[in-house]
């Protein structure tokens, strides 16, 4: 349904006065959605329940999925400056085991259900998925990262910074003829985990920590682009409204031809990334261990 286009379903659950609309909507991604909801979770009797609270959770705590409700998908389908996005939900395992009451019983299930990144649409019909790094980008892009984890290179290692703050900020232009896109992200964070050597008592080790962690977010944002401009000329990011509210003149000329124009638009990309807490150690104690 969702690869045909679903825009009559839409039609039907925005009609009926009985179904509120800010319900989450979402695609079973390898599976029907019969055998989504089917599956038997642990904690919730009810699938759908299981499903809501972990959309929740996800979107406050791991930035590579997003609630989307009823209105939102409508607006976005319907707007012609934004396409739409939902988060997938993938059955691993066995779908048809799954659906036995007894694989909520078991300490390893045969069958669950895992939010599985973003969907990409172009109006009301499903085209692609974004990996994690890109669903990742799509967040940062659209200020939706309350919180994450962010895994930087440390001396042949890696140093975890639990990402508590960030604030993205668009602005559309044109130049001489042509639109234009700048987006400035600022985030902190505290170092979560440290599998390294590195002295966390020295500026300039936090200076070079810092510059890593901008680059990490900067990267993930510009590979998103990247693979919306080229993959799926698809923009969920919004850009089209950031024109139109910039400059609606020129939004009419363009608005017609959006999907090629945002194929080929020029953003600029601008992070600054700040850790302002290194835990309550500053030192860690893997160096004593090796000496």
């Amino acid at each position: 349904m969702a690869r045909a286009g679903i825009a009559k379903p839409l039609d039907v659950l925005s009609r009926q006065k009985e179904l509120r609309s800010d319900f989450y909507m979402t695609v079973a991604k390898g599976a029907t959605a019969y055998e989504t909801l089917n599956v038997q979770t642990a904690l919730e009797k009810i699938p759908a329940n299981k499903v809501f609270d972990a959309l929740e959770n996800s979107e406050r705590r791991w930035a590579p999925t997003r609630t989307v409700t009823l209105d939102e998908l409508v607006s976005s389908i319907v707007s012609k400056g934004r396409q739409a996005m939902l988060t997938g939900i993938f059955v691993y395992g066995d779908p048809e085991a799954g659906s036995n009451v007894t694989n909520a019983q078991n300490i390893s299930p045969k069958s669950g259900l895992r939010l599985d990144y973003l969907g990409v649409f172009k109006k009301d019909k499903l085209v692609g998925w974004l990996n994690r790094n890109d669903s990742k980008g799509v967040s940062y892009i659209t200020d939706h990262v309350k919180s994450t984890a962010v895994n930087i290179p440390c001396e042949g290692d890696q140093i975890t910074v639990n990402t508590t703050s960030t604030k993205t900020k668009i602005k559309g232009k044109m130049e001489k003829g042509n639109p234009k896109i700048d987006i400035n992200v600022t985030s902190e964070g505290s170092i979560g985990e440290v599998e390294c050597t590195i002295d966390l008592t020295k500026p300039e080790k936090i200076e070079e920590l810092n510059k890593r962690y901008a680059k990490d977010i900067k990267d993930k944002i510009e590979g998103s682009i990247k693979t919306l401009q080229e993959k799926y000329q698809s923009d969920i990011f919004g850009f089209g409204d950031e024109i139109h509210r910039t400059d609606p003149k020129a939004w009419k000329r363009l608005e017609g031809n959006w999907d090629q124009e945002f194929a080929k638009l020029d953003v600029n990309v601008t992070v600054k990334a700040k850790i302002r807490n290194l835990g309550t150690i500053s030192e860690s104690f893997q160096k004593e261990i090796e000496e």
